[in-house]
């Protein structure tokens, strides 16, 4: 794109103002976002992981991936609403096709923080409440992720002709969080007073912000057996 050429080889690190994050997935959708029914995995092969981003006046998203026996990625099933009522929304959460195969949820780290108060007027915090509903295989995500996430999807979808994340069509709120991301504009003078940086919009991005707990919790917890994995990222 001339935003990207602008950038790569002009050296205007403002040249991504505005830019689409994820252009592949506009580009090339039809290799990225496919039918729910177009894999079949292996059932005694494919483990199940969740993500999750908490909100209660805006949408909480809880999204549930695997991996394949190439270890191709896929999001599979999606959930995405506020969490207004912890009963209800753990119910719905539990109603998941795939929830008693799932290995541990990456959740959103703001979870653990003590922002509300129980019946004795003690501080607790979203993660303790969960538990209260039988939510326990929630493991803490990552703050400041963001760099190292980009640069794990540049690896799944550098190469359109060997796509390593795919979305389920039934995973739409995603969908639509990847096509409408965009870069950040940074002013003149942020421009002049910090080093530049390729930062997201932050706003509309409750699912892609669990997909990014997900990937960079799962690609950390596998850096110790990547060869024996035969991982296939490719930058």
């Amino acid at each position: 794109s001339p935003g990207r050429f602008a950038r790569e080889y002009l050296i205007q690190w403002d040249a991504l103002d505005g830019q689409k994050v994820f252009p592949e997935i506009i580009e090339y959708r039809s290799k990225i976002v496919i039918p729910c029914d177009s894999v079949t995995f292996n059932e005694g092969h494919n483990k199940y992981f969740g993500a999750y981003d908490h909100g209660m006046r805006s949408p909480s998203a809880f999204i549930v991936f695997t991996q394949d026996e190439s270890y191709n990625m896929y999001a599979i099933w999606e959930m995405y609403e506020p969490c207004t009522n912890m009963l209800e929304f753990t119910t719905k959460m539990k109603a998941c096709p795939y929830w008693n195969k799932l290995k541990y949820i990456v959740a959103d780290p703001a979870l653990w923080d003590k922002r509300g108060y129980n019946p004795d007027g003690l501080p607790v915090s979203p993660y303790e409440m969960f538990t209260q509903y039988g939510i326990r295989n929630f493991v803490k995500g990552a703050h400041h992720t963001e760099p190292a996430w980009l640069l794990l999807m540049k690896g799944y979808w550098g190469n359109k002709d060997d796509i390593q994340f795919k979305i389920f069509e039934n995973c739409q709120c995603l969908i639509e969080e990847f096509e409408g991301a965009k870069f950040a504009n940074m002013t003149e003078i942020m421009a002049t007073t910090r080093n530049p940086s390729e930062k997201m919009v932050d706003k509309n991005n409750h699912a892609m912000d669990a997909t990014r707990y997900f990937m960079t919790h799962f690609r950390k917890q596998q850096q110790p057996t990547l060869k024996s994995m035969q991982w296939k990222y490719k930058w």
